[in-house]
């Protein structure tokens, strides 16, 4: 089934006027605008997008054989010009691009003519609410392909990637030598470093937390923390705080005043952070937050490494 997009423009073109001689031939482009209302694309994540901008350009008899698009993501966007037509009643000459190829995101789009030396001012094009199609490891490796990987490189990448259950690779968005900076499939920001055409380190969280290679048997990510798990993890804290207070049976924890943080320097580790309201030696309820720091072993087997309570570090002598 076919999945469309609405497109918001973001910015207004204006004609821009431009004083030019005469010259022989067609008149020469003296103002430029878009005229686009709403832009559907077509599965933009395998390759197949194809859609249509039409450019304004004044007057109707200009010479519009050197206008061409320029957009901000020529390594997956392709844009050629697909038909001319004159408005007479508008003084002004229509001029149709089709783009085709992987888009997802925003776009900046600029309408050149640099024989004349005329540029209309810049759009951003925005895609909202799009039911994305997933992205998988033969999208990941049609991408690369046009970006310019070789086979192996991919391959490599592919394994290694795999190997950390990292979702595929969807966009690269900045690179640095043999250093790319990617969003994945669950649109997180990673970063992956090459030597010799073999994944040296993978990182994600930001490109902070090094993945791969590691010594972890686990690595854990925000999306493995469903609901079981949760309620699992909340349960396991729960235990460890008790273990350290006077009056065990008086603790009271919150429903739902729970956070998570993925540990940047272990990739099987978390702190949970919530409060216990318990008595204290002296029998009166006090409100005490905590951070408890575990290592995640399996999908239901844990073991604590730190805990800050109340002010209070402990650490796990068992680990």
């Amino acid at each position: 089934m076919k999945k469309f997009f609405i497109v918001s423009i973001v910015a207004v073109l204006l004609i821009i006027p431009v004083s030019i001689a005469a010259c022989t031939g067609d008149a020469p482009i003296t103002g430029i605008e878009f005229e686009i209302t709403e832009l559907n694309m077509e599965d933009p994540l395998i390759g197949n997008a194809t859609e249509t901008i039409n450019v304004t350009v004044y007057p109707s008899d200009a010479d519009c054989s050197d206008l061409k698009l320029e957009v901000d993501k020529e390594g997956y966007l392709e844009i050629r010009k697909d038909r001319e037509t004159v408005v007479t009643e508008e003084n002004c000459r229509k001029v149709a691009f089709k783009i085709e190829g992987l888009y997802s995101g925003t776009i900046q789009v600029t309408a050149v003519s640099e024989k004349y030396s005329v540029r209309s001012e810049t759009i951003t094009i925005t895609v909202t609410g799009a039911d994305k199609k997933p992205v998988t490891t033969e999208t990941e490796r049609e991408y690369l392909t046009k970006y310019g990987w070789d086979s192996e490189k991919i391959s490599n990448f592919a394994a290694a990637r795999e190997k950390v259950r990292l979702s595929p690779l969807k966009e690269i968005t900045d690179t640095e030598g043999e250093t790319y900076t990617f969003i994945n499939g669950e649109d997180d920001t990673c970063k992956v470093i090459f030597e010799d055409n073999a994944v040296s380190r993978i990182y994600d969280c930001g490109g902070e937390r090094k993945i791969y290679p590691s010594n972890s048997k686990v690595v854990i990510y925000e999306e493995d923390i469903d609901t079981s798990m949760s309620i699992d993890i909340k349960s396991f804290c729960k235990t460890v705080v008790e273990s350290k207070l006077k009056y065990p049976l008086s603790a009271d924890f919150p429903l739902i005043d729970w956070s998570w943080a993925l540990d940047k320097s272990a990739c099987d580790q978390l702190f949970i952070t919530s409060y216990v309201d318990a008595d204290n030696a002296f029998g009166v309820s006090s409100r005490l937050q905590f951070i408890v720091n575990i290592r995640v072993l399996s999908e239901d087997n844990y073991e604590w490494i730190t805990l800050m309570l109340g002010g209070e570090l402990y650490t796990n002598s068992n680990v």
